[in-house]
């Protein structure tokens, strides 16, 4: 991620407020009030310098406010950030398991993308109703024809830590479960191996819930195949 990534994503989850620019104008209101008094009273030369100074609070507030408004970030550019991020980390796992000269099989690969709650420091809901969290999981494996390549990989969106990423190579044949669990109103896809290894990211919408059933049948149909 670009240094300009991580300061919009610190913008979405820390959105400046409106209180500020409300008070400087409510406060030039004020000043301006004030000054008429001044006029009533046949002091010129103070009411004018009254007047001057509410106006320049009403629109030092009416410069600030439009100033917030324009620097606040959507829920469509930050979505957008954590796709880009997202596909750069599945590329290039890609490329490594390519170089590796592994036969990839048929399948197109299982990529997660969701969010790390526990990790997340900062979480916001926004105006589309979804929550989201500043630490997101990204999930890709790959089918080859007589193993599963998966790594799971993790991002700060608002630093450049924490991030990492691990991987893993299992034979279908020791695969011992492949899950959907719910739980916390969170549905996670794990995935199990006899030698204790654990594979699991958050699924999140009904398509990515198709994609990992379907996944998860082919899983098991490969499993089969090997016992």
């Amino acid at each position: 991620m670009t240094t300009a990534d991580y300061q919009k994503a610190n913008r979405y989850f820390k959105p400046a407020g409106m209180g500020g620019p409300i008070t400087l104008i409510l406060l030039g209101l004020l000043v301006a009030f004030v000054c008429i008094g001044y006029f009533a009273n046949e002091q010129i030369f103070t009411g004018v310098v009254m007047a001057l100074v509410g106006l320049g609070s009403i629109a030092g507030g009416i410069v600030w406010a439009v100033s917030v408004r324009s620097n606040r970030v959507t829920d469509g550019e930050i979505t957008e950030i954590i796709r880009r991020q997202a596909h750069s980390i599945t590329e290039s796992k890609s490329n490594e398991i390519s170089n590796r000269g592994v036969d990839r099989g048929d399948r197109p690969p299982l990529t997660l993308t969701a969010f790390d709650w526990d990790a997340s420091t900062l979480k916001r809901q926004g105006a589309d109703r979804l929550w989201r969290g500043n630490v997101v999981e990204v999930l890709y494996c790959e089918f080859g024809d007589d193993a599963l390549y998966a790594t799971e990989s993790f991002f700060s969106l608002t630093s450049s830590s924490p991030s990492g990423s691990k991987s893993s190579e299992s034979f279908y044949r020791d695969i011992v479960s492949v899950e959907i669990l719910s739980g916390s109103g969170v549905q996670k896809l794990t995935i199990t191996t006899s030698g204790g290894t654990s594979i699991s990211c958050p699924v999140l919408g009904s398509t990515a819930l198709a994609t990992v059933e379907a996944a998860r049948g082919v899983i098991m149909e490969r499993k089969r195949a090997q016992s």
